[in-house]
Protein backbone atom coordinates (compact mmCIF):
# COMPACT_ATOMS: atom_id res chain seq x y z
CA UNK A 1 0.00 0.00 0.00
CA UNK A 2 1.47 3.33 -1.07
CA UNK A 3 1.15 6.48 0.96
CA UNK A 4 -0.18 9.01 -1.61
CA UNK A 5 -1.84 11.31 0.93
CA UNK A 6 1.52 12.41 2.44
CA UNK A 7 3.15 13.41 -0.87
CA UNK A 8 3.69 17.11 -1.41
CA UNK A 9 3.06 18.56 -4.86
CA UNK A 10 6.36 19.47 -6.51
CA UNK A 11 5.15 22.84 -7.84
CA UNK A 12 4.65 24.35 -4.36
CA UNK A 13 8.28 25.57 -3.93
CA UNK A 14 8.09 27.29 -7.32
CA UNK A 15 4.87 29.07 -6.38
CA UNK A 16 6.39 30.20 -3.08
CA UNK A 17 9.48 31.59 -4.85
CA UNK A 18 7.35 33.41 -7.43
CA UNK A 19 5.18 34.92 -4.69
CA UNK A 20 8.27 35.99 -2.76
CA UNK A 21 9.77 37.67 -5.86
CA UNK A 22 6.53 39.52 -6.57
CA UNK A 23 6.41 40.73 -2.97
CA UNK A 24 10.03 41.91 -3.01
CA UNK A 25 9.84 43.74 -6.34
CA UNK A 26 6.33 45.07 -5.82
CA UNK A 27 3.40 44.42 -8.11
CA UNK A 28 2.06 47.93 -8.25
CA UNK A 29 3.51 50.64 -10.43
CA UNK A 30 2.07 53.58 -8.51
CA UNK A 31 5.32 55.54 -8.50
CA UNK A 32 5.78 55.38 -12.27
CA UNK A 33 2.62 55.49 -14.36
CA UNK A 34 2.63 53.19 -17.36
CA UNK A 35 4.23 54.60 -20.48
CA UNK A 36 1.75 55.89 -23.02
CA UNK A 37 2.51 56.93 -26.56
CA UNK A 38 3.09 60.67 -26.79
CA UNK A 39 0.92 62.68 -29.13
CA UNK A 40 3.28 65.62 -28.66
CA UNK A 41 6.53 64.22 -30.03
CA UNK A 42 9.10 66.96 -30.55
CA UNK A 43 9.56 68.15 -34.13
CA UNK A 44 12.15 70.17 -36.05
CA UNK A 45 15.08 68.33 -34.47
CA UNK A 46 13.29 68.33 -31.12
CA UNK A 47 13.04 72.11 -30.88
CA UNK A 48 9.23 72.37 -31.04
CA UNK A 49 6.68 70.21 -29.27
CA UNK A 50 2.95 69.99 -28.99
CA UNK A 51 0.14 67.87 -30.38
CA UNK A 52 -0.81 70.74 -32.70
CA UNK A 53 2.06 69.83 -35.06
CA UNK A 54 0.58 66.37 -35.62
CA UNK A 55 -2.80 67.97 -36.32
CA UNK A 56 -1.37 70.15 -39.09
CA UNK A 57 -0.59 67.20 -41.35
CA UNK A 58 -3.90 65.39 -40.98
CA UNK A 59 -5.00 62.02 -39.62
CA UNK A 60 -2.13 59.75 -38.72
CA UNK A 61 0.11 62.63 -37.65
CA UNK A 62 3.70 63.24 -38.70
CA UNK A 63 5.33 60.39 -40.60
CA UNK A 64 8.64 62.14 -41.40
CA UNK A 65 10.40 65.47 -41.13
CA UNK A 66 13.25 67.27 -42.84
CA UNK A 67 15.04 69.98 -40.88
CA UNK A 68 17.51 72.47 -42.28
CA UNK A 69 19.16 75.11 -40.08
CA UNK A 70 16.15 75.46 -37.81
CA UNK A 71 18.41 75.96 -34.79
CA UNK A 72 21.43 77.81 -36.14
CA UNK A 73 24.64 77.86 -34.10
CA UNK A 74 25.70 80.85 -36.17
CA UNK A 75 23.51 83.46 -37.83
CA UNK A 76 21.80 82.31 -41.02
CA UNK A 77 19.47 84.31 -43.24
CA UNK A 78 16.76 81.65 -43.12
CA UNK A 79 15.91 78.20 -41.84
CA UNK A 80 13.09 75.74 -42.24
CA UNK A 81 11.63 72.40 -41.25
CA UNK A 82 9.23 70.28 -43.30
CA UNK A 83 6.69 68.06 -41.53
CA UNK A 84 5.14 65.34 -43.67
CA UNK A 85 2.06 63.27 -42.98
CA UNK A 86 0.14 60.75 -45.05
CA UNK A 87 -2.28 63.48 -46.13
CA UNK A 88 -0.48 66.85 -45.99
CA UNK A 89 2.86 68.60 -45.57
CA UNK A 90 3.70 71.77 -43.68
CA UNK A 91 6.77 74.01 -43.67
CA UNK A 92 7.83 75.90 -40.54
CA UNK A 93 10.36 78.57 -41.45
CA UNK A 94 12.05 81.79 -40.48
CA UNK A 95 13.50 84.53 -42.68
CA UNK A 96 15.46 87.68 -41.85
CA UNK A 97 14.40 90.79 -43.76
CA UNK A 98 15.83 94.29 -43.81
CA UNK A 99 13.28 96.90 -42.81
CA UNK A 100 12.40 99.79 -45.06
CA UNK A 101 10.49 102.80 -43.77
CA UNK A 102 9.64 103.34 -40.08
CA UNK A 103 10.59 99.85 -38.97
CA UNK A 104 8.24 98.02 -41.31
CA UNK A 105 9.24 95.05 -43.43
CA UNK A 106 9.39 95.02 -47.19
CA UNK A 107 6.46 92.61 -47.38
CA UNK A 108 2.85 93.52 -46.59
CA UNK A 109 1.81 93.74 -42.96
CA UNK A 110 0.11 90.60 -41.63
CA UNK A 111 -2.85 92.67 -40.47
CA UNK A 112 -3.53 93.99 -43.97
CA UNK A 113 -5.06 90.92 -45.54
CA UNK A 114 -3.89 90.68 -49.13
CA UNK A 115 -6.24 87.80 -49.83
CA UNK A 116 -9.99 87.61 -50.07
CA UNK A 117 -9.85 84.51 -47.83
CA UNK A 118 -10.63 84.75 -44.14
CA UNK A 119 -7.83 86.26 -42.07
CA UNK A 120 -7.46 85.60 -38.34
CA UNK A 121 -4.98 87.38 -36.11
CA UNK A 122 -2.98 85.99 -33.21
CA UNK A 123 -0.58 87.61 -30.77
CA UNK A 124 2.76 86.57 -29.37
CA UNK A 125 3.84 88.94 -26.60
CA UNK A 126 3.21 92.38 -28.14
CA UNK A 127 3.52 91.22 -31.77
CA UNK A 128 0.56 90.51 -34.03
CA UNK A 129 0.50 87.89 -36.75
CA UNK A 130 -2.20 86.54 -38.97
CA UNK A 131 -3.47 83.51 -40.80
CA UNK A 132 -4.02 84.52 -44.40
CA UNK A 133 -4.67 82.07 -47.18
CA UNK A 134 -2.72 78.90 -46.41
CA UNK A 135 -0.19 80.25 -43.93
CA UNK A 136 0.22 81.76 -40.50
CA UNK A 137 2.98 84.34 -40.23
CA UNK A 138 4.33 87.10 -38.05
CA UNK A 139 7.00 89.80 -38.45
CA UNK A 140 9.04 90.69 -35.38
CA UNK A 141 11.43 93.65 -35.06
CA UNK A 142 14.71 92.10 -33.97
CA UNK A 143 18.49 92.30 -34.18
CA UNK A 144 20.03 90.15 -36.87
CA UNK A 145 23.27 89.12 -35.17
CA UNK A 146 26.26 90.82 -36.79
CA UNK A 147 24.21 92.07 -39.73
CA UNK A 148 21.46 94.53 -38.84
CA UNK A 149 20.67 96.32 -35.61
CA UNK A 150 17.27 96.36 -33.94
CA UNK A 151 15.03 98.67 -35.90
CA UNK A 152 16.79 97.65 -39.11
CA UNK A 153 15.70 94.01 -39.22
CA UNK A 154 12.57 91.89 -39.07
CA UNK A 155 12.38 88.21 -38.27
CA UNK A 156 9.51 86.57 -40.14
CA UNK A 157 8.21 83.29 -38.74
CA UNK A 158 5.85 81.31 -40.93
CA UNK A 159 3.88 78.05 -40.86
CA UNK A 160 2.66 77.21 -44.37
CA UNK A 161 0.59 74.46 -45.95
CA UNK A 162 2.67 72.74 -48.66
CA UNK A 163 1.20 72.63 -51.27
CA UNK A 164 -1.62 75.03 -50.50
CA UNK A 165 -4.75 73.17 -51.56
CA UNK A 166 -6.73 72.58 -48.35
CA UNK A 167 -9.79 74.53 -47.32
CA UNK A 168 -8.92 76.35 -44.10
CA UNK A 169 -11.82 76.13 -41.71
CA UNK A 170 -11.83 77.82 -38.29
CA UNK A 171 -10.22 74.82 -36.55
CA UNK A 172 -7.37 74.59 -39.07
CA UNK A 173 -6.72 78.36 -38.90
CA UNK A 174 -6.53 78.04 -35.12
CA UNK A 175 -4.06 75.11 -35.38
CA UNK A 176 -1.83 77.08 -37.76
CA UNK A 177 -1.92 80.12 -35.45
CA UNK A 178 -1.03 77.92 -32.46
CA UNK A 179 1.87 76.33 -34.35
CA UNK A 180 3.14 79.76 -35.46
CA UNK A 181 2.90 81.00 -31.86
CA UNK A 182 5.00 78.07 -30.60
CA UNK A 183 7.57 78.56 -33.39
CA UNK A 184 7.74 82.31 -32.69
CA UNK A 185 8.28 81.82 -28.96
CA UNK A 186 11.13 79.47 -29.72
CA UNK A 187 12.79 81.41 -32.56
CA UNK A 188 12.21 85.00 -31.41
CA UNK A 189 12.66 84.11 -27.75
CA UNK A 190 15.01 81.20 -27.18
CA UNK A 191 17.15 81.44 -30.32
CA UNK A 192 17.39 85.11 -31.30
CA UNK A 193 16.23 86.91 -28.11
CA UNK A 194 14.21 89.56 -29.94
Amino acid sequence: MSNTTNRRPRHRPIAVIALLLLTLTGCSNNKNPPDTPSTASPVCDGKLSGSVFNSLVGDGGITSEDTSRFHPTTWKAYGYCFLDGEEHSVRISYLWKKTVRNGTSASPSPTSATSSRTADTFTVNSWTGSVVGHRAWIDIPCTAPGVWKKGEAMLEVEVQDMPAFRTFDAALRKDFATAATKATRYLAGDVFSC
